[in-house]
């Protein structure tokens, strides 16, 4: 697993949204030559990344926004889940 620490004032996740949080990073990661780059290049690889799913959905008739939404219902779940768990 990568050696990236969270931009000063992002909190810590859950572990395992934290896991979730690596394999978007280690996606981009392969995408760029990203390193150990200010946050203004990762936010910048990050649209970037977004823009080729949209040409990718748009490949194979994948309804973009649909899937985005979903994805936006997923992280919600999964953040409110870890916040909420019981040890």
């Amino acid at each position: 697993m990568s050696t990236v620490k969270p931009f000063p004032g992002v909190g810590t996740p859950k572990p395992q949204n934290e896991r979730r949080a690596w394999q978007a990073y280690d996606a981009i990661r392969q995408f760029t030559d990203f390193g150990d780059q200010p946050r203004a290049e990762l936010e910048t690889y990050t649209g970037d990344m977004l823009a080729n799913i949209m040409h990718m959905c748009d490949l194979y008739a994948v309804d973009f926004e649909d899937a985005l939404e979903r994805g936006r219902r997923h992280y919600t779940e999964e953040v409110f889940e870890a916040n909420h768990e019981t040890t």
